[in-house]
């Protein structure tokens, strides 16, 4: 799965799910913000992340135990694969793999 999100307006929130999943977002520079997934911090388990762009500040109404992520451009890429043998697992997640 790829995705792109565009800062310019202010900070977002991903709720990132648990789950075999693996994945990182980069910056728009190819710098990398976090791995996530059971190759981050996170260790499949699911994490909310913030994130912030250059112009922007982190928002005082952040999610408790979020993680901020600050990015040095105002487009960040995300993407992820799911590592379950079970395509319903992995649908469920929402990395779906190529049919």
């Amino acid at each position: 799965m790829f995705a792109w999100f565009d800062l310019t307006k202010g900070p977002i929130v991903i709720d990132y799910p648990e789950g075999a999943t693996a994945g990182s977002l980069i910056d728009w520079w190819d710098c990398p913000l976090i791995d996530v997934g059971v190759s981050g911090p996170d260790g499949g388990k699911g994490v909310k992340l913030v994130l912030v762009g250059p112009a922007h500040e982190a928002p005082e109404n952040s999610p408790v135990g979020a993680k901020l992520l600050r990015s040095r451009t105002n487009k960040v890429l995300m993407f992820c694969r799911g590592l379950d043998g079970d395509l319903t697992k992995v649908e469920a997640v929402g990395c779906l793999p190529w049919r």
